[in-house]
């Protein structure tokens, strides 16, 4: 929380008006990559013998953390496979993201193992958001037109992602990594997938990831919105079914939400701040695409995927319950602690509610590709600091804040308690038996 209260103070100082540097090119189709897009890859990386999708949520440094302790337990997992023993990490097929998880799955996304050489001394123990501070006290940026989020991307583009675009994300040859932010005026989930930027009438490809791991973690107020620009001129139908009418209500307010963005005239720019405000926990993305492109059946014969053994989805919830001083005095609690809270309640409810959604559609997703011979088998596994692996370190875990610096003892017990609780979780051990 240093980062953010520092941040604000240095808003109120500033006060002046800021623009969205807008690098969201029109679309074109000279490109020889096909769309960075669900629909395009799911036959392209589903080439393993499991399905196996994660999920990393926000929380700054803390959910990059932790997300990365699960990256180290896949890669030290064996499995047999068609082809021989293949680590588990190599049958990932998507990371979707959120916020402070967005930087792990975007690292890992453009540079694969080369995360377990150098991403711990270049992000995590860093001090980033010590870095952040004193560009952001920079007079420069005082009397700039940019904006908090503009020197934020020029730190990023610097020292993480070195002008990477979607394009360098498609050549990877690694997992799909769906980035997501909120669309603040559309009050809708945003994902950094070709089928949302055929609704702008632009192309993901050229777009640099420096900005959308930005737009994911772009804390309102703290720093101001990533803005794209809602181009005229279409070139490809968008996948979403528009004209579709749900009985689902959060589908329903979604495909009102992608609707808008037809309208050019009235939104012509889109702004977009932190994706934990419509989904803290990225679960989200795959299932508002499957369903606003016309629900389970269609959405997979259109695409033809194929069944596989084993479905899997593995979510990182970085999400904390921190003990709470006020309840040791009957005194009224300040409003610090008083807004705190409320927002620990809602996000962990809004998460369970997610969660459940989840697990509850598995089953379907899995009827839906099934074919005569296959019906894959759905397995959910939560990584969360509600029930941590080291059970006399949960309240150490839990107070560990919201932060872009945190001190190297929490880096560490993060790292390793997010490897040894997913090594540990009993339907992960129950996965990787059955796969050997």
């Amino acid at each position: 929380m240093k980062f953010a209260v520092i941040s604000l103070f240095i808003v109120s100082l500033c006060g002046c008006a800021t623009k969205g540097a807008i690098e969201n090119e029109p679309m074109v189709n000279s490109s020889d990559l096909p769309p960075y897009s669900v629909g395009e890859s799911i036959n392209q990386r589903d080439e393993g013998d499991i399905s196996l999708t994660l999920a990393f949520s926000g929380g700054g440094v803390r959910a990059a953390a932790l997300s990365y302790g699960t990256l180290l337990a896949l890669r030290d997992t064996k499995i047999m496979t068609s082809k021989g023993e293949v680590r588990l990490l190599d049958e990932v097929d998507y990371i979707a993201s959120v916020s402070g998880g967005s930087f792990t799955s975007a690292y890992y996304g453009l540079y694969g193992d080369r995360i377990f050489e150098d991403y711990e001394s270049e992000f995590l123990y860093r001090k980033v958001g010590d870095d952040l501070i004193h560009l952001l006290f920079s007079p420069t940026l005082w009397f700039s037109e940019n904006g908090r989020s503009e020197k934020a991307i020029e730190y990023y583009q610097e020292e993480l992602f070195h002008n990477a675009t979607f394009a360098d994300l498609q050549r990877s040859d690694g997992p799909m990594i769906v980035i997501n932010a909120t669309d603040l005026g559309g009050g809708v989930r945003f994902s950094f997938l070709q089928e949302y930027f055929d609704l702008i009438c632009s192309d993901l490809h050229s777009y640099p990831v420096a900005n959308a791991v930005t737009a994911s973690a772009a804390v309102p107020i703290v720093f101001n919105p990533v803005v794209l620009k809602n181009h005229h001129a279409c070139l490809r139908d968008t996948r979403f079914v528009l004209d579709r009418e749900s009985d689902n209500a959060q589908i329903q307010n979604t495909l009102e939400g992608l609707r808008s963005y037809s309208d050019k005239d009235a939104r012509p720019f889109i702004h977009l701040v932190d994706g934990g405000i419509s989904d803290n926990l990225g679960l989200l993305a795959i299932y508002e695409v499957v369903e606003s492109a016309g629900g389970d059946q269609e959405f997979f014969e259109t695409i033809k995927a194929r069944p596989l053994s084993d479905f899997v989805i593995i979510v990182v919830d970085a999400s904390t319950t921190p003990k709470y001083g006020f309840e040791l005095s009957d005194d009224e609690p300040s409003f610090a602690d008083t807004f705190n809270a409320m927002s620990d309640v809602q996000l962990h409810r809004y998460n369970d509610a997610t969660k459940d959604l989840i697990r509850k559609k598995m089953p379907e997703w899995s009827a839906a590709v099934a074919n005569e011979n296959i019906t894959p088998k759905p397995h959910f596994i939560d990584i969360t600091l509600n029930s941590p692996h080291y059970k006399d370190k949960k309240y150490q875990l839990n107070a560990i804040p919201t932060d872009m610096s945190l001190d190297d003892e929490s880096v560490t017990l993060l790292i390793d308690e997010g490897r040894q609780q997913l090594l540990n979780n009993p339907t992960f051990k129950a996965l990787v038996e059955s796969l050997k």
